[in-house]
């Protein structure tokens, strides 16, 4: 019996491990990649709006080119439309003519994933890429949800290339079209490598529909567009303190020929093992209905027909179930059942609980209950003013803490105060 559940055990172990291995590593999701991605708008006068795009690198900052923003020396005011109605008024606090950059910071929380970054030299020749804007020539005769709809283009790394002020450029077969100024160059993973800066166009004359000339943008080559690279921002964003993610070039797994012997074996051991434990049942049971058919005869052939070994029936274990209880804040005297993590913060789109103050961060902290245990785990994420036991115990960033039945902790202060609990019901006092 235990050599089988030893064999049974190690299959499963081993077809486990082999299926969790992945030629490449996980993408990031587009539809992450264009809510990162936004409409920068900037009113140069009463009468003329001039568009383009950007993304966003943290909580309150985004990046366009140079080009797009240019009119803030001005004074013309620079917004971020993030939908039909949504839009959010925003400072430049670093731009470079020579780089074609900037960095803007919103007024308030912008509630958008934030890119991560793959560093320019780990890109090659003929790797594919995706950029993705607000080109405006894509809206003309369109209603007015397809202004903030984020379009999509993809094709492959041209060549590395310097522009003529030593600025580190891709250049791509990616198509793009005014208003792609400034958005980002995916990695085929869903990194940003690259910011879109230009194509090749020059200014011609054309006949408009009424007969009259005008000078209008023309192309001058297909498939010739230009991107900065990456590591031209990444300096910048260091100086600024503003904190990003840089991921590596995921490393391929070749599946050859060995890779699908070992994982046809695997998979033979782990059906082997459910076979075998399933004809260990069935003998199981035949076993337990013999012994219970010779049970009733040596009752019958008793002097009573009372049974041998008599059985009591025992009074059903008390279930108890574990409650998060506001005690003080937007959630005091309510009761949340622990079935799931509860997440909670300020931002309503990753939070089950959402807390609307300042001293909250858009993601503060996390409750799961651990059932084995009995036992509550409190988790962090980094948040900005920290989370806390009842005495003033800060709980570690980014760290598991066991905390027992009737424990409390705040989050921010202790204006927001909870407690966690065990009960036999959500009404029990």
């Amino acid at each position: 019996m235990k050599q089988i559940k030893k064999i049974f055990q190690t299959c499963l172990i081993l077809f486990l491990f082999l299926i969790s291995i992945k030629p490449v590593q996980a993408n990031i999701s587009t539809e992450e990649n264009m809510q990162s991605t936004v409409m920068v708008v900037i009113y140069s006068n009463s009468n003329s709006v001039e568009t383009g795009s950007g993304f966003v690198v943290s909580d309150y900052h985004i990046v366009t080119n140079f080009h797009v923003i240019s009119g803030y020396e001005f004074d013309f005011p620079i917004y971020i439309l993030l939908d039909e109605e949504t839009r959010i008024e925003v400072s430049v606090i670093w731009s470079s003519e020579i780089k074609d950059l900037a960095i803007l910071e919103a007024e308030e929380p912008l509630y958008r994933p934030i890119v991560k970054f793959t560093s320019s030299e780990e890109m090659e020749v003929r790797d594919r890429v995706y950029a993705m804007g607000f080109p405006s020539a894509a809206t003309e005769g369109m209603d007015g949800s397809s202004l903030t709809t984020v379009k999509t283009t993809e094709g492959i790394i041209s060549a590395k290339v310097y522009s003529e002020l030593d600025v580190a450029l891709f250049q791509t077969d990616t198509p793009l079209n005014p208003g792609n100024s400034g958005g980002p160059l995916f990695s085929d993973w869903g990194t940003v490598i690259g910011i879109n800066s230009s194509a090749s166009l020059a200014y011609g004359m054309i006949i408009d529909e009424d007969g009259q000339v005008v000078p209008e943008r023309i192309r001058k080559g297909d498939g010739i567009n230009w991107a900065i690279q990456v590591d031209e921002l990444l300096v910048e964003l260091d100086e600024l303190g503003i904190d990003y993610e840089l991921v590596p070039r995921p490393k391929e797994t070749q599946w050859n020929m060995i890779n699908i012997l070992v994982m046809v074996f695997a998979s033979a051991s782990f059906l082997l093992a459910i076979i075998t434990l399933y004809l260990l049942f069935v003998k199981k049971d035949r076993n337990v209905r013999r012994k219970q058919r010779m049970y009733k005869q040596a009752s019958f052939l008793s002097n009573n027909n009372h049974p041998i070994h008599p059985t009591t029936s025992l009074p059903p274990r008390i279930q108890l179930h574990p409650y998060l209880i506001g005690i003080h804040g937007q959630y005091a005297g309510k009761v949340f059942p622990v079935t799931e993590p509860i997440i909670i913060g300020s931002n309503p789109s990753v939070c089950h609980l959402v807390i609307s103050s300042e001293e909250i961060s858009p993601k503060h902290c996390a409750i799961a209950f651990y059932p084995k245990q009995k036992q509550f785990i409190l988790f962090d994420y980094n948040s900005k003013n920290g989370t806390f036991l009842e005495n003033g115990t800060q709980i570690p960033g980014q760290y598991q803490f066991l905390i027992q039945h009737k424990q409390r902790f705040y989050i921010g202060s202790e204006k927001h105060m909870f407690e966690v609990q065990l009960r036999t019901s959500d009404k029990e006092k």
